[in-house]
């Protein structure tokens, strides 16, 4: 019997984790003094597959145990994890083995004194049903592990698939010195909606639409003799006859068009051979995200908006459960959050017209930053917002400022009223800090390159990030090309930038506690933001400023090009893409589970897959960071 120094600790150890955090305080006291305690070597033999049961089973107290069937790894427990249950449950000869992956320390429980908490508490039940559940699925699932795949197995992605071609729609063309007479009364003869103007090798240069007849035959602008090529509608947009569904359908949802032409290649440069219409795509799938996109158009009050935006939501959680690619999903909750936040603009500068405000001469451009200024927003988090406007003339630049700062507080109104809570730290275009004229956002920027001080660093981890969403798009272009016109000669802001990507280290071992939070609200949960996603984040924000990656902020999409400049490192990239993947998934799961943004995940609630998937996760992000810390030479810098 262990010394009561000895049984202490073991109580104090089994109280902390389930099944026995489920029993009373004297089964658990009785338990840990009737616990042995044992050591093992790696590889030694705890049970093997075919065996009887044993009298005890086992919860790992330090170390890491392989489960083994006919010599394949079908789970693997760590810390506080219980295994050989299955003689406890069944009273069948073990279906697995067990050998120590390391030198292991496990206590064994018996279970003759723990049976009577097996049929009296329902939650230790529960708790060994679905232990007992998992094993037997874990070997079916563990190719996961390489997170090679966002879907269930066996399931198909139906937005990953190519569009059908027998979903296309008969393309009918015409010359470009066709009348619009003769354009409406083919249109009419073959009942479709658009006819697209063609070359003499059947390329498309322009497209005629049901809606062009309308606004400019019937309400008599121009007569029908016309040449369709005064009011056909170019360059048209196109997609490949091999693209998915899902890329067919962001592409009409980015450019807001109702007709896709598609051809040999994707581009105008081939010829036609097929046309897909939003009716088409309707009919492909039952929650189509274009018809919430075109609802976000309509919404005619607050109310609506509110309501469809919750139905977006809806329609993530759906697609996630189906399986769908996390990139998929997050590329079109992305144009349904960009068309939310172009819609409350314009409702903005509506209100502030019937108001009497004057609307300046000098244009702009509302940014998105943070996760949706990287298009990687699955779920309603805080908002992160600039405005950037033309620069104004002298007597006009107090007043601009202010008819855009009002703008800004009544856009951050609208969203908020949409779920997206206000930024804790005031980063939003509805702050004077975040509100300014081109010229001053690069001063602002400018400062933060040549002095590249704790505060600076912190803006660059947000406002590098920038995207155009709503406004005139080459402000920003310009904004950018300024910052990577100045960075080229601040080669110590990229090894500020560098080292900084270094300060969220991934824990060193899921099976050693993981790195959790030591207090607050969120005390005991693992932060996946800032100790798995953040890292990546800043990794790759880095590799693609140094790479010239001008034309992304996406995690992903950054590490892809950086790894199509870096042949040595793109395995690790794609890797590290992956990996992105799968972090931004479990988020979203766990988001939708506590209804939440998914950030703080309680460590105990992982099963085992998912915490050996972040297991591999962690070393890649090591790995990605080792990179940083040579290419950057950052162990020398921070001498």
């Amino acid at each position: 019997m262990p010394s009561n120094t000895i049984q202490l600790r073991v109580y104090e150890f089994l109280k902390e984790h389930p099944p026995f955090s489920y029993c009373s305080i004297d089964l658990v006291k009785k338990l840990a003094s009737l616990t042995q305690i044992r050591y093992y070597q790696p590889e030694e033999i705890i049970f093997q597959e075919g065996d009887s049961p044993a009298t005890h089973f086992f919860m790992v107290k330090q170390g890491a145990v392989n489960l083994l069937q006919k010599n394949e790894l079908v789970d693997r427990c760590g810390e506080g994890d219980v295994f050989g249950v299955r003689s406890l449950i069944t009273q069948q000869n073990y279906a697995l083995s067990a050998q120590p992956q390391e030198e292991t320390l496990l206590y064994a429980i018996p279970v003759e004194q723990f049976r009577p908490a097996l049929t009296d508490n329902p939650q230790v039940a529960l708790f060994f049903a679905a232990g007992l559940a998992h094993q037997t699925t874990a070997s079916a699932t563990k190719d996961k592990l390489a997170f090679s795949a966002d879907s269930a197995p066996g399931f198909t992605d139906p937005l990953a698939q190519p569009f059908p071609r027998t979903s296309f729609q008969q393309l009918l063309t015409c010359s470009a010195n066709e009348s619009l007479q003769y354009a409406a009364q083919q249109m009419s003869g073959w009942r479709v909606g658009s006819i697209v103007i063609s070359s003499a090798q059947q390329h498309p240069i322009g497209i005629v639409t049901d809606t062009d007849l309308r606004d400019w035959v019937a309400t008599g602008k121009v007569p029908l003799e016309t040449p369709v090529s005064d009011v056909m509608s170019q360059p048209v947009v196109t997609a490949g006859q091999h693209q998915s569904v899902a890329e067919v359908l962001v592409r009409m949802m980015q450019h807001n068009v109702h007709h896709i032409c598609i051809t040999e290649d994707g581009t105008t440069d081939s010829p036609a051979v097929g046309m897909v219409t939003n009716h088409d795509l309707l009919l492909l799938q039952e929650n189509n995200p274009a018809i919430i996109q075109r609802e976000v158009h309509k919404a005619e009050n607050i109310a609506a908006l509110i309501d469809v935006r919750e139905r977006a939501e809806m329609m993530v959680q759906q697609q996630i459960k189906q399986g769908v690619a996390i990139r998929t999903v997050a590329s079109l909750i992305t144009v349904i959050n960009d068309t939310l936040i172009a819609k409350s603009v314009a409702w903005a500068e509506v209100a502030l017209a019937e108001e009497g405000f004057s609307k300046p001469r000098a244009c702009f451009c509302w940014l998105s930053l943070g996760s949706e200024g990287r298009g990687e927003q699955l779920l309603r988090t805080d908002q992160d917002s600039a405005l950037v406007y033309e620069d104004p003339s002298g007597e006009m630049a107090v007043s601009t400022c202010a008819y855009y700062l009002e703008l800004a507080k009544r856009v951050v109104n609208t969203l908020q009223e949409c779920g997206f809570a206000p930024c804790p730290a005031d980063m939003m275009a509805s702050n004077p800090r975040w509100c300014m004229s081109l010229s001053d956002w690069k001063k602002q920027f400018g400062h933060w390159i040549q002095v590249p001080d704790t505060e600076a660093l912190l803006h660059a981890a947000i406002f590098f990030d920038f995207r155009a969403t709503a406004g005139e798009v080459t402000l920003a272009n310009n904004l950018r090309e300024f910052i990577f016109s100045q960075m080229e000669t601040r080669s110590l802001f990229m090894h500020h930038m560098a080292n900084n990507a270094l300060l969220n280290p991934p824990p060193l071992s899921f099976f050693r506690k993981f790195m959790v939070e030591k207090g607050g609200e969120h005390k005991d949960s693992f932060d996946i933001k800032r100790r798995a996603m953040m890292p990546l984040i800043d990794a790759a924000r880095v590799l693609a400023y140094e790479a010239q990656v001008l034309n992304t902020s996406n995690t992903q999409q950054r590490l892809e090009q950086v790894a199509a400049t870096d042949a040595s490192r793109a395995t690790l990239y794609q890797e590290a893409v992956n990996a992105y993947n799968e972090l931004m998934q479990l988020r979203a799961r766990e988001g939708f589970r506590q209804h939440d943004s998914g950030r703080y995940i309680d460590p105990a609630a992982l099963s085992h897959l998912e915490r050996e998937m972040l297991r591999s996760i962690f070393g890649i992000i090591r790995d990605v960071q080792q990179v940083l810390r040579h290419h950057f030479q950052l162990d020398y810098f921070r001498r």
